[in-house]
């Protein structure tokens, strides 16, 4: 039998969001995000950001922002807390 894997999204941590988005042009919903990379290509943008999230609630609201600016959800990732 296999171990099965948690993985809890609803604890307070810092999570780094992966995105995708067709155009080039500016997005106000994520002026105050920790943009961490941007990668332009010909098909458009493809952002790295990085946001506190207090707990599943806070976490499901950035998801319904990124999906009501029509970015495509690439990756999102708890990143470890620092020891």
């Amino acid at each position: 039998m296999e171990k099965s894997i948690f993985y809890g999204f609803s604890a307070p941590g810092t999570y780094r969001f992966i995105v995708f988005r067709k155009s080039l042009a500016h997005i106000p919903a994520l002026e105050n995000w920790c943009i961490t990379n941007t990668e332009n290509t010909t098909e458009g943008a493809l952002i790295t950001a990085e946001k506190p999230v207090k707990d599943q609630a806070h976490l499901m609201g950035f998801i319904n922002t990124l999906y009501q600016n029509h970015l495509t959800i690439i990756l999102i990732e708890k990143l470890k807390q620092k020891a």
